[in-house]
């Protein structure tokens, strides 16, 4: 057991470094923090391309309403800009999408998608990166929280 918690280890790590923008990043002067979901495919060892991923904010009454949404890049990256008003500290869910994935690649998961809920700690703008490492039949989340974008 001890060779996968190495591996889930180091695909953290690996998908935690900074990497280029992806494919739907914003680019302005105004931005201050960002969220970043990055995907490893577990079963083929590469990024996740074209994974859904959607971003919802929890309203006032309980509910979710929809915030970003997005594909990853070839890179398994989907990254959001936040402009300095948007993201106060409040609920937030990302959704990864899979099961279109999985089935493109006549795979039939076990599971539909893979939710993450946290609340933003917004005293001072970061960087949010949710690093997923999926498999049609598991994953693995890990978060790295840090300081502001220059």
């Amino acid at each position: 057991m001890a060779p996968l918690s190495i591996l889930l280890g180091l695909a953290a790590l690996v998908l935690a470094e900074t990497a280029p923008a992806g494919d739907t990043a914003l680019e302005t002067n105004n931005l201050k923090s960002s969220l970043s979901v990055k995907i490893l495919d577990a079963t083929f060892g590469k990024p996740a391309n074209n994974m859904i991923v959607e971003v919802y904010k929890q309203t006032e009454n309980g509910s979710w309403s929809l915030y970003a949404f997005g594909k990853t890049s070839t890179l398994g990256e989907f990254q959001y800009f936040l402009l300095d008003d948007d993201f106060g500290e409040e609920l937030y869910k990302v959704k990864i999408c899979s099961w279109a994935y999985w089935k493109k690649a006549s795979i039939t998961p076990f599971y539909e998608n893979v939710q993450v809920i946290f609340k933003s700690n917004q005293v001072v703008h970061r960087n949010y990166v949710i690093a997923a490492l999926l498999s049609p039949y598991s994953h693995t989340i890990s978060a790295v929280v840090n300081g502001p974008v220059n």
